[in-house]
């Protein structure tokens, strides 16, 4: 619908709506896709851009995820400035594993992270572990997020453009 009312469509990240590669009829009307590949971990992963084979980026997929996304608003706004774009960005984390995330998201110490009362005595070690590494991920999308609402600004559109964030993971 968006497309059929001039809007550039684009989606990257996370995509489970079919295997790739992705030609047009496969991408539900997104003038551009970038899923990811089937593997394991955030690090290092291959995506299918329409119609192409995988190509892997390497680095955190989150931040690959985010410079795939600024890519897409500069081109939108070289080849069409005066028509809108949507653009999904469907970063994993947080999400298991939970200590796939760079080292400089590393703040939070396990003994410090406060356990709801029904975790049981012998699992308080793992899950404040678990925990502290979820907090890690949640920094990580953070400083993502911040890349692109800097992104808008730069590119002087940030008053013109409508951001919703939400979670499917918590």
């Amino acid at each position: 619908t968006l497309r059929e009312h001039g809007y550039s469509t684009g989606h990257i990240g996370t995509f489970h709506l079919g295997k790739g590669p992705y030609p047009e009829e496969d991408r539900y009307g997104l003038d551009y896709l970038a899923a990811t590949h089937e593997g394991p971990g955030y690090f290092d992963r291959s995506y299918f851009e329409n119609e192409s084979r995988p190509t892997k980026y390497d680095g955190w997929a989150p931040s690959v995820e985010t410079d795939l996304s600024i890519q897409f608003m500069e081109q939108h706004l070289d080849a069409r400035p005066d028509d809108p774009f949507a653009l999904f960005v469907s970063w994993r984390p947080p999400h298991w594993p939970y200590k796939q995330y760079p080292d400089e998201y590393n703040v939070y110490d396990p003994a410090e992270v406060n356990l709801p009362g029904n975790v049981p005595a012998q699992m308080a070690d793992f899950a404040r572990r678990e925990i502290a590494d979820y907090y890690g991920c949640c920094t990580g999308i953070d400083a993502e997020m911040a890349r692109l609402l800097e992104a808008l600004d730069r590119l002087g559109i940030a008053d013109d453009t409508i951001v919703c964030y939400t979670s499917d993971h918590g």
